[in-house]
């Protein structure tokens, strides 16, 4: 009897983990000044990143160091990079799959995240969800 209790307590706390880990992927897709939660939906920074995982950035600091992987508000589209460092105060970056730096000479770049952490293959679900709200856009 008492090992019932055991397993009913042990899947309640573990459902409610899971419910709040996925509050948090959720808040992290709405704008918020904590941090955002991204889906990788390119191959530029394999090996560091694979297509569906999802990315948790915090918000960027000034005089950040070369090495540091950082997502880019481009023409308001999202890269994941590396920073190789700083050109004229704009900042050179490069996917590690890639070998080129990025040529963003003639756009505006922002950086608008610093990789915290990030979760594998966990971003196929929102990337599913996308494409079968584009889907029914169409």
């Amino acid at each position: 009897m008492q090992w019932k209790r055991m397993l009913s307590s042990s899947g309640t706390a573990l459902l409610g983990m899971v419910m709040l880990f996925t509050m948090f992927l959720a808040y992290g897709t709405v704008a918020n000044r904590f941090y955002r939660v991204i889906t990788i939906d390119g191959n530029s920074m394999v090996p560091t990143f694979y297509y569906g995982d999802q990315v948790v950035v915090l918000p960027p600091k000034p005089d950040l160091p070369p090495g540091t992987i950082v997502l880019l508000s481009v023409n308001n589209r999202l890269v994941t990079h590396r920073l190789l460092g700083y050109q004229n105060g704009v900042p050179i970056t490069q996917g590690d799959a890639n070998q080129t730096p990025d040529d963003f000479a003639s756009t505006r770049v922002q950086v608008v995240g610093v990789y915290w952490f990030h979760i594998p293959k966990i971003g196929y679900i929102s990337l599913f969800v996308q494409q079968l709200a584009t889907g029914l856009r169409r």
